[in-house]
């Protein structure tokens, strides 16, 4: 697991909210799982009926959402296996702070 540093939760928010060519549904997909992220042991595993039932969206969105999230490098999907066949989700942690860093960066220069 990519060390989790301080600000990595919020920073991944704010990403997310600035992030352009992103729906709506994969944005509170993506919001809810990074709201999922256990800090002290890194476990990330929502069910598809959870996040449904709490974006009050169907499965074809929540699924639809994951796969692109999983496509952009953003959140990388882990089947766990077994006979529920869970997904863990990890985000990119990096990627978020690259973001949030380029971010800052332009509002700096103007």
């Amino acid at each position: 697991m990519p060390l989790l540093k301080q600000n990595d939760i919020l920073f991944a928010h704010k990403a997310l909210g600035l992030m352009p060519d992103l729906s709506a549904a994969t944005r509170r997909v993506a919001a809810a799982i990074i709201d999922h992220f256990n800090k002290r042991t890194g476990q990330c595993d929502p069910s598809i009926g959870r996040l449904m039932k709490l974006l009050k969206i169907s499965r074809a969105a929540v699924i639809r959402a994951t796969n692109e999230l999983d496509g952009l490098g953003l959140i990388e999907k882990k089947s766990h296996g077994g006979k529920s066949h869970r997904t863990a989700y990890l985000p990119n942690w990096p990627l978020f702070r690259a973001f949030v860093g380029d971010w800052d960066a332009g509002m700096k220069a103007g």
